[in-house]
């Protein structure tokens, strides 16, 4: 007996949905689990969490903006997509991702 059936697999799409802020597939994936029988409660449930996941990188990526802006101007800032040294000992930036500009 699997616990991943039809109805989380609804749950996890609509949170997926959710954290990739696509309306139309939310949409979607709300019938989906409605016309299965998923209960209201659980989809709440689901868009809660999803909405809790989403929101903490969301909070890290603006407390790190808030302190480069707190910054003095011309520091070492990084160049574009972080090529150039981390922008101060209390300000780590991490290092980009492979392709991050193109």
């Amino acid at each position: 007996m699997f616990a991943y059936d039809e109805k989380v697999n609804e749950l996890v799409a609509m949170a997926a949905a959710i954290g990739a802020n696509c309306e139309p597939c939310l949409k979607f994936h709300f019938d989906q689990a409605r016309r299965l029988g998923v209960s209201n409660e659980d989809m709440q449930r689901a868009m809660r969490m999803a909405q809790k996941v989403k929101e903490v990188p969301a909070d890290k990526i603006q407390q790190l903006a808030e302190r480069l802006v707190a910054q003095p101007a011309g520091d070492g800032s990084p160049s574009a997509c972080g090529a150039g040294k981390s922008a101060s000992a209390e300000v780590p930036v991490s290092p980009p991702a492979k392709n991050c500009c193109g």
